[in-house]
């Protein structure tokens, strides 16, 4: 009995023994466990791997330009400085040579009459010759060496219909120094006035 027993025991070790290589050799051939076994590593994002971009041209090039333009400006406030700086303070508080209207009037004359003898009107031209003759009476006034002044010029040019019209202003200034001149000129067919005002700088 005990023999038979033993072999029973025997047989019944041999016999799960083979289930159980069955089942591995089994599992070792599908193909799903092919595939896990054999599953690639998942790598890792870096953020170091991306490129960093530099500047670009149109950047450089505004760089460049700004930074001329400021070495320009730089340059420009030094000589101004440097201007300044050998000039002496005339501690006057009147000018040595006043504004003179019959000078200043008789020096737009010559400006106008030059331009506009035996001109006809045109608006046009009209429109940009009153730009040539603010710029003109003002430089032949400037010859007249009134120091301390600044210039206003202001010229009306109009076409003649019989019509009236009046040309007025009101200033505000000093009137020991300050003055102003008029002159009138005319034609068959068109009218200018113009006027330069003198203010004394202290």
């Amino acid at each position: 009995m005990m023999k038979k027993a033993i072999s029973a025991r025997g047989s019944n070790s041999a016999a799960s023994s083979e289930k159980s290589m069955a089942i591995l050799t089994k599992a070792a051939r599908s193909p799903a466990a092919g595939k896990a076994t054999l599953a690639p590593p998942q790598r890792e994002s870096s953020t170091l791997s991306t490129p960093l971009k530099g500047p670009s041209l149109m950047g450089i090039l505004a760089a460049r330009r700004f930074t001329n333009r400021l070495r320009e400006t730089v340059r420009e406030k030094r000589q101004l400085r440097e201007q300044n700086a050998n000039l002496q303070p005339t501690y006057r508080m009147e000018p040595r040579n006043k504004f003179q209207p019959g000078k200043v009037e008789r020096a737009i004359k010559d400006v106008v009459d030059q331009r506009l003898e035996g001109c006809k009107y045109n608006p046009r031209l009209c429109k940009t010759m009153t730009r040539v003759l603010s710029e003109e009476v003002k430089e032949k006034v400037k010859g007249l060496k009134f120091d301390r002044y600044k210039l206003v010029c202001l010229v009306t040019i109009g076409e003649k219909k019989s019509q009236q019209l009046m040309v007025t202003s009101r200033c505000t200034w000093d009137t020991n120094f300050d003055n102003y001149s008029t002159y009138n000129f005319e034609n068959s067919n068109l009218f200018c006035t113009v006027t330069v005002y003198g203010i004394y700088a202290e």
